[in-house]
């Protein structure tokens, strides 16, 4: 069995969203939401904005994350916050939810391919 790689990427695949707030009120009443992941002390990276959709849904919202072995060993904490993006003001936020991918990655068994890791 393969374990691992001593270096690697953590793929994190951002699908959807469901039963979102309404955050802008008025015509159409809806939210613009976004996604905004941060892994351990990598920067923050996000989503595009969908408009006016409170179960928004993301065609290639993938991203990718260096990781090292290390850090699998210890907690490695995914961190995804959704906003409302507005135009004239700050974004107003509607949720998060922390992981702890290291455990993921340390519990899980996915298949491994020796040059690109899991698939």
């Amino acid at each position: 069995a393969y374990g691992p790689p001593e270096d690697g990427i953590v793929t994190i695949t951002v699908q959807r969203c469901s039963n979102l707030l309404v955050a802008d009120s008025g015509v159409g009443e809806s939210s613009d939401p976004y996604v905004q992941l941060k892994l351990g002390d990598e920067e923050p990276v996000q989503t595009e904005v969908i408009r006016n959709n409170v179960n928004p849904e993301w065609d290639n919202a993938r991203f990718e994350f260096p990781c090292l072995r290390s850090a699998i060993g210890g907690s490695l904490r995914l961190r995804v916050e959704v906003y409302d993006w507005d135009r004239l003001k700050s974004d107003d936020f509607l949720g998060e939810c922390e992981l702890d991918v290291a455990e993921t990655i340390q519990h899980e068994s996915p298949e491994w391919d020796r040059t690109a890791g899991p698939y």
